[in-house]
């Protein structure tokens, strides 16, 4: 028959994706040639499972094909009665296409099978045979291997790092359930990551060299599968040194200045390189003398001065891409400093002084401790100086001990002594030794006699410190100072008192 158009039988089974074929060979009224055949296992999911139907009345209903009970997609290709051809037609003079005729009781049957599982497959086929539908089933069992494909580093690729992330594409039907992997033989740990379906190899750094990589992956019936695969690694060899301020170091003052240097097995790039401090990118200069070496340096920040722990980080990049970067600490530990107390140490013509002394500290000044002769004293800081309030007014012509401890919040301290010398009472105005003793050819007094009571200095300071009294029985009545004692008595006549007149 001469048509263009589709045969009228052919629009009946619009519901069947029909497509042309090669007749299967005759059979029987009934179901056969199955694919996957009845009982075999096969190696992976078949892309689909098909079977061979006949019946004596045209098979134009629709089938059903489950696979472990579930329903799947379905296409029929029916047979080919003839097929079509082009002929020439010499009234028109042009040629027409003769279309194909079917045999619509011998037809194909697939079914798209989707994602199976590992183990055995039921397939059941229901196909409308006149009034009366048969079914047919049976079943396969599948085996398929995990599937190990897209690796990183990409086989037969340089890295330029001695520990690249090494992962292998892994999928399989049933899930991956375990991996192994090793590197030059020598095996290294490895695990599944499901969600990215990688296997992930942890290697330890890797020398300049060819490497094979072997990752295996197993699912739960046992199935596994390897992977090989070799790249070559070519990480630059980067050396620090000369850390300054030096790694770990405690400094009381920190330098102006840090700086590194750096020494690579590749050619070095001058303007990647940066220093950062506490974080904070600085002003980085590099001397390089040749393409390999560097140094670093960069200003310190003001923050360096303060007490606590500070991170300096150096990198500089190479010519192949690849970054080195060396960080480590410092720390600064400045102790207070405690300044000269006011009044200055000394003499004191008042038993109450108002003492202060001046504190600082580069972060902070956190506690401090006072005595007084040993005793506890209160002070308050005001200004950067501590004042000091005193447990009682001090003794009169006596010497006090004052002793000052400061700490930071580090707990770094200071500590200064001082002592004041008490006297209310005038010192005796005087010129020379004459003006309280006569002098002959020898003083006119024995000085082995004024030992027996009085402390006799070398003759350095003011008369009050070379001549003192020893004698404690004395002092409820008189000074210590004899040139003081006598400077505040008279005699009967309100002459001044002097060695002479005291001693005849």
């Amino acid at each position: 028959m001469r048509v263009r158009l589709l045969p009228l039988l052919a629009a009946l089974v619009v519901s069947f994706a029909v497509s042309l074929a090669i007749a299967p060979a005759a059979l029987a009224v009934g179901f056969a040639t199955l694919a996957p055949g009845s009982g075999a296992t096969v190696s992976a999911v078949p892309s689909a499972i098909s079977i061979a139907v006949a019946d004596t009345v045209p098979l134009l209903g629709t089938p059903v094909v489950t696979v472990g009970g579930v329903s799947k997609p379905v296409t029929v290709a029916y047979a080919i009665a003839s097929p079509g051809y082009w002929e020439y037609d010499d009234e028109e003079g042009e040629y027409y296409w003769v279309e194909p005729t079917y045999d619509y009781k011998r037809a194909t049957v697939s079914a798209s099978p989707g994602t199976l599982g590992d183990g055995a497959q039921s397939v059941s086929v229901t196909m409308p045979s006149g009034n009366s539908p048969r079914t047919y089933s049976w079943s396969f069992t599948v085996q398929e291997k995990p599937m190990l494909s897209t690796t990183a580093p990409a086989s037969g690729a340089t890295v330029y790092s001695a520990t690249p992330a090494i992962t292998v594409k892994a999928t399989d039907n049933s899930g991956v359930t375990a991996c192994s992997a090793t590197i030059d033989g020598a095996s290294v740990p490895a695990s599944y990551d499901g969600a990215a379906k990688l296997v992930r190899v942890s290697a330890p750094a890797l020398s300049n060299a060819s490497h094979t990589v072997a990752v295996t992956a197993s699912d739960a019936a046992g199935n596994s599968a390897t992977r090989t695969f070799s790249f070559t690694v070519r990480a630059p060899v980067t050396t620090w040194s000369g850390h300054r301020p030096a790694k770990g170091a405690t400094l009381a003052t920190p330098p102006t200045n840090t700086a590194v240097d750096v020494a690579c097995s590749e050619n070095l790039v001058r303007t990647s390189a940066s220093i950062r401090v506490d974080g904070a990118a600085r002003s980085t200069s590099v001397y390089m003398p040749d393409a390999k070496h560097a140094t670093l340096i960069a200003a310190l920040p003001s923050s360096v001065y303060q007490d606590g722990t500070h991170t300096v980080s150096a990198s500089i990049a190479t010519e192949l891409g690849t970054t080195s970067t060396e960080t480590w600490t410092f720390l600064t530990a400045t102790p207070p400093t405690i300044g000269t107390p006011d009044p200055a140490p000394g003499p004191l013509s008042t038993t109450d002084p108002d003492v202060s002394v001046p504190v600082s500290d580069n972060s902070l000044v956190a506690s401090w401790d006072v005595t007084v002769d040993g005793q506890p004293a209160a002070a308050t800081l005001s200004a950067g100086r501590l004042h000091i309030a005193l447990p009682q007014p001090l003794e009169d012509d006596a010497s006090h001990t004052f002793s000052l401890t400061v700490r930071d919040g580090l707990g770094l301290s200071a500590t200064r002594s001082w002592t004041y010398s008490v006297q209310t009472n005038p010192e005796m105005p005087l010129v020379h030794c004459s003006d309280c003793h006569d002098k002959g050819t020898d003083h006119t007094l024995n000085a082995d006699d004024c030992l027996e009571c009085h402390y006799v200095s070398p003759h350095e300071g003011t008369p009050s410190d070379y001549h003192r009294a020893n004698v404690s029985a004395c002092r409820p009545c008189h000074v210590s100072s004899l040139s003081v004692e006598h400077n505040r008595r008279t005699d009967a006549e309100g002459d001044q008192l002097t060695s002479k007149t005291s001693h005849r």
